[in-house]
């Protein structure tokens, strides 16, 4: 069953709990977290999605996460590139500790707004199935595809991950 938008809060425990063979669906929705931090962000919003999956984790262990990130305008502009390291490998290690062993990401492509949309899924790939992969190191390594230029663009992409480290958060909603 799906644990999205108004089905997305877990029931309080001892009034119903999914039965054995039920596996709950829970949806990270994009309107309710940023998916530029990572879920376990102190004092961030993004708490309240947080706690949802921990309290289905503890209603069940049957829990597959839909991961659910559109890149293009996060930040209210399409001019601003958007490069989720840091929350890719955070969201990825939490997946792990919380003992989460099915995700299933979401995602769409729009060309012409998302520049970095290749070197998100590529990080996202490794990271879901190594949750200690070295992001720098991974980055580092897709850049080659930039031939000569490597060594600018991954200095650029390390650039732009400082600007979105520092940059103020998306509020729930946005």
């Amino acid at each position: 069953t799906f644990a999205y938008v108004s089905t997305e809060r877990a029931p309080k425990p001892g009034t119903i709990a999914p039965a054995p063979n039920v596996n709950i669906w829970w949806c990270d929705l994009y309107s309710r977290s940023d998916h530029l931090r990572g879920l376990d962000t102190p004092d961030h919003f993004n708490a309240n999605q947080l706690r949802t999956i921990r309290e289905w984790l503890a209603l069940t262990r049957n829990v597959t996460v839909w991961d659910y990130m559109l890149y293009g305008g996060n930040q209210g502009s399409p001019d601003c590139p958007e490069w989720a390291p840091d929350a890719i490998a955070a969201d990825s290690r939490l997946f792990a500790e919380l003992g989460v062993d099915r995700l299933f990401m979401e995602t769409e492509i729009q060309p012409f707004i998302q520049p970095f949309f290749g070197l998100n899924l590529y990080l996202m790939s490794l990271c879901y199935v190594d949750p200690s992969t070295d992001v720098t190191a991974a980055a580092r390594r897709y850049c080659r595809i930039y031939g000569e230029g490597a060594g600018k663009m991954f200095e650029a992409l390390q650039l732009l991950r400082g600007a979105i480290a520092g940059s103020a958060t998306k509020t729930e909603g946005e």
